[in-house]
């Protein structure tokens, strides 16, 4: 027996205190035995002694602002880090003023203040599972089964046995509740209060056919109701679905009855379920797929609302956490406290405690564990469904009551974005779709959980995805692969407010190209078996789809929170001329439909994007265009490593020396090194990128034609000039097209008439530790080994500083310490961007070059950098964009909190007021000697 040591007041054991409000059911189980209020040990004040603790007593922990947690005795060391002391009586163990919640390996601990206690004697409860079945699912009224919606009242309906002899061609929709809940607990907000006219529209919609399915969702697996409720329908019948929370599960089970030419489950599926523990499930599915599959249920519409689509953190932690969350959330949310399902939870809760019942004893929890057979079968990559989908979810925000609660959640689980019981990421998994899903995200301090059907933003979308036909203005289309979205694709943005329009152009060879549906760059198994070939400079039907994913998607989800964003992908093989034309049409209609509303038009433009734009303003019709854009006083054009002279590092490559031309090689299996050199460089964007300084004029045939000469013996496969080959071998570089070049320096000759706007053009340069500055024929060296590639120090790795940053831009030019293909990838310099574009100029980019230590102007032979593995699609693309392979770790930002106590600094000593003084002194100086390095 333990004796537990607090500092603090007790309290008289009132016996309606004993026990949460809502749960009075539980007064002949529950016995109060103690009852304080903590506070800061204080001298002179003795602590409160308790020994009279059973381990299986429950302590009750009342933090700030009237959150609860629940626990053992016996589980108090272990849970909050507590330590134990032996004394005359045994261990003793000191409850502190803060609890610190959270572990430091999750990336934060929050420190708890901790106001009251409580300690409950509980009677034996029996099994967990009898007091689901008795307090919880036993409440559900008028008991589990499929009901019909006969009126706008939760009480107008009547239970069916079967629909199969009411065969209609019209939509059935079914309501398919939550966990431990019920229709009215999950969907009451559409009628209840003012909200009736939303139930009289959908009763008008599907006369006599909206439904509600009420079943037992912890004691039963979703496979379980998924199995029940199909049962209920007649073949070929065409659903209209309405789940929340873990009801989503049920629907995702009902869509595999439209799998894209397969069986709903198949031995993959079946082989998940194949421990000796799972034979129950295993048959279950296995029925499932045969009634699915004769069944051929027709999913036109489902709305999934915060569904744990690949499973929750809350289940798969403590489950008394999770009903200590679930409970916190009843108490400190208006409207919910005296809902007859979530009074049970009460009990559930100390079933729970007391019986230390772990989440996989209950089928119905255990099932959104992102670690369930379940959740793996439904993300399971590879299958798609015909099925619609249609996604609404939330993210709490961090103010007034669901702001605290929050915080509490996020300190006890979460590493994410939630609406306190479901990750919000978690909310866009299940089973790929064929067509398209759509989606919207809520967020600000009415959002949770529990509010998606009473929060007017929210349920409006839900009536129009099921009354209106498609396309659904109030929701985004979902672009990416599920597991990809993060926050900033769910932003919440009213649906047609006026922005800034940005647009995004890519780099050299930034742009993903389609050649009808298949896409050649940059998949690496195309390309395995010679799809570059499919983009030979004569190919038709070639599409430039979007900017490569992870070279840009950082960047634009960035900036969507503040402005619409244009990604203007485009086809890097075309001449800048053809390109900069497509460009001019395109802008040209933003522009006057930005001056509609009174919103700027801003361009960022990354490396080749640059040209692009530079092109454009070459141009009378250009010319007009960007006066026009620059009416408004917010117009911007920001350049991010342009090669405004042209780069060197395309006279390497197309000699064969660039990582990325050895990792095609190395990769392509039908192709060799001279036949890709062959495409690419016949390619007019690549040519147009060629130098316009240096040593050699390689605009000209006839000086590629002197560097082939002296460089034949380097251009040997994979290995370089170390394995010396015949004459003959074939494999050697091509010279470029005459008439080609010749179109290319015509180009230069645009870009170097092209007009810079130094009050709206600014330069982003980056840092490499080399770049190539030159290309030149060392007579000296050994025959067939004279080409010298020079590099500096003084560039991103691709474009010299000297040769990217226009003149003009002088002042107008930011340093990142970054390399060129990352300067759209760099989410540490965001901020600055950001900056730059609203106000064309920032405090968080310095205009002073980075230093390192050693760096010279003299330039030095350009290293070669060896092919260390087989390269990987990520390699491919780190190499097409002039990417670090090793990225920089970008420390997080630490929060802290402050403390302000009143006292009076004569008391401090004279020698830590004078040490004090001496380090702020120094610590100004430092300050302002760097902000005037930063050249702000």
């Amino acid at each position: 027996m333990k004796r537990l040591i607090v500092h603090g007041q007790r309290e008289p054991l009132d016996r309606k205190s004993a026990i949460p409000d809502f749960s009075a059911n539980l007064k002949d189980l529950v016995t109060l035995k103690h009852s304080a209020r903590v506070q800061r040990a204080r001298a002179g004040q003795p602590p409160l002694e308790i020994d009279d603790l059973n381990p299986d007593d429950l302590i009750q922990l009342e933090l700030d602002q009237g959150l609860k947690l629940w626990v053992r005795v016996d589980d108090l060391e272990r849970d909050f880090g507590l330590t134990s002391s032996r004394g005359s009586a045994g261990d003793v163990v000191e409850l502190p003023h803060v609890l610190p919640l959270g572990t430091p390996s999750r990336g934060s601990v929050g420190n708890w203040v901790i106001k009251a206690f409580k300690v409950f004697g509980l009677d034996p409860v029996g099994a967990t599972t009898d007091l689901i079945k008795d307090k919880v699912e036993g409440v559900l009224k008028p008991g589990p089964g499929l009901y019909r919606w006969e009126g706008k009242e939760s009480s107008d309906y009547t239970r069916i046995k079967s629909l199969e002899k009411e065969k209609t061609d019209k939509p059935w929709l079914v309501f398919i509740h939550g966990t431990a809940s019920s229709t009215e607990g999950s969907f009451g907000g559409l009628w209840e209060g003012g909200a009736q006219a939303r139930m009289v529209q959908l009763l008008a919609h599907y006369p006599k056919r909206l439904l509600a399915f009420l079943h037992r969702t912890l004691s039963q697996n979703p496979i379980q109701n998924a199995l029940e409720l199909a049962g209920y329908f007649p073949e070929g019948a065409r659903l209209h679905l309405v789940s929340h929370s873990r009801g989503g599960l049920v629907g995702e089970l009902l869509c595999r009855s439209m799998m894209e030419g397969r069986f709903p489950f198949d031995q993959d599926d079946f082989q998940v379920f194949a421990q000796p523990d799972r034979k129950d499930d295993l048959k279950q599915m296995e029925e499932l797929g045969h009634l699915l599959q004769r069944k051929q249920l027709v999913i036109e519409r489902f709305v999934r609302v915060g569904c744990p689509a690949r499973g929750t953190t809350l289940a798969s932690g403590r489950l008394d956490r999770y009903l200590s969350i679930i409970l916190n959330v009843v108490e400190a949310i208006p409207g919910l406290k005296g809902n007859p399902v979530l009074e049970g939870l009460s009990a559930f809760l100390l079933g729970v405690v007391k019986n230390r019942t772990k989440p996989e004893e209950l089928p119905g929890l255990e099932a959104q564990m992102p670690s369930s057979p379940l959740v793996r079968i439904l993300n399971r990559p590879g299958v798609r469904s015909m099925a619609d989908l249609h996604i609404l979810g939330g993210d709490v925000a961090g103010e007034g009551v669901l702001g605290r609660l929050k915080t509490f959640v996020t300190d006890l689980f979460y590493r994410e974005d939630h609406d306190l019981v479901v990750n919000t990421p978690a909310m866009f998994g299940g089973t790929e779709r064929t067509g398209e899903v759509q989606y919207w995200i809520d967020t600000g301090k009415e959002v949770d959980h529990f509010h998606y059907f009473r929060n007017t933003d929210t349920a409006n979308r839900l009536m129009q995805a099921l009354t209106k036909d498609p396309p659904h203005s109030l929701f985004h289309r979902l672009e990416r692969e599920p597991s990809e979205v993060t926050e900033d694709d769910y932003r919440k943005r009213a649906v047609g407010s006026p922005q800034p329009v940005v647009y995004v152009l890519p780099g050299t060879m930034g742009s993903e190209l389609k050649v009808g549906k298949d896409r050649v760059w940059l998949d690496k198994l195309d390309l395995a078996f010679g799809g570059l070939k499919k983009l030979k400079y004569t190919a038709k039907n070639v599409v430039a789809e979007k900017p490569i994913g992870s070279g840009y998607k950082n960047l634009l989800r960035y900036l969507a929170n503040s402005h619409t964003v244009k990604p203007f992908a485009y086809d890097w093989r075309k001449s800048l001329i053809e390109l900069a034309d497509r460009f001019r049409e395109d802008l040209e209609e933003t522009v006057k439909a930005q001056e509609a509303v009174g919103q700027p038009v801003r361009i960022v433009a990354h490396s080749m994007g640059g040209l692009v734009v530079r092109v454009m303003l070459a141009t009378e019709e250009g010319k007009k265009v960007w006066d026009r854009m620059c009416r408004h006083p917010g117009a911007r054009f920001i350049m991010l490593g342009t090669p405004n002279k042209g780069s060197h590092a395309i006279t390497g490559m197309l000699m064969g020396r660039d990582p990325l031309v050895r990792m095609l090689d190395l990769l392509d299996i039908t192709n060799s090194q001279s036949t890709l050199l062959g495409i690419i460089s016949r390619f007019d964007g690549v040519l147009q990128l060629l130098p316009h300084t240096g040593s050699l004029d390689v605009y000209q045939a006839e000086t590629w034609r002197s560097l082939l000469e002296h460089d034949r013996d380097r251009a040997r496969g994979l290995f370089g000039a170390k394995v010396a080959t015949s004459d003959t071998a074939g494999i050697e570089w091509p010279v470029p097209d005459a008439a080609q070049l010749a179109v290319a320096l015509k180009v230069q000759h645009l870009l170097q008439a092209s007009p810079i706007d130094p009050q709206r053009m600014i330069y982003v340069a980056g840092r490499a530790d080399a770049t190539p500055c030159d290309v030149s024929i060392d007579l000296s060296a050994p025959a067939k080994r004279r080409i010298r590639i020079e590099a500096t120090s003084f560039g991103d790795g691709r474009v010299p500083w000297d040769t990217g940053i226009p003149e003009e831009l002088t002042h107008k030019t930011y340093y990142v310490d970054t390399e060129h293909g990352d300067l759209a990838n760099a989410p540490e310099i965001f901020d600055g961007l950001l900056d730059l574009l609203n106000a064309g100029a920032t405090t968080k980019l310095s205009q002073t070059p980075p230093v390192r230590r050693g760096l010279s102007d003299v330039s030095f032979e350009l290293p070669e950098v060896p092919l260390e593995m087989y390269p990987s699609e990520v390699d491919l693309i780190a190499s097409a964009l002039g990417s670090a392979r090793v990225k920089k770790e970008v420390l997080p930002t630490r929060k802290i909190t402050v403390t302000m106590v009143h006292g009076n600094l004569s008391r401090a000593s004279s020698m830590w007021r004078r040490s004090s003084w001496t380090s702020f002194r120094i610590a100004l100086r430092t300050s302002l000697y760097l902000s005037a390095g930063s050249g702000v």
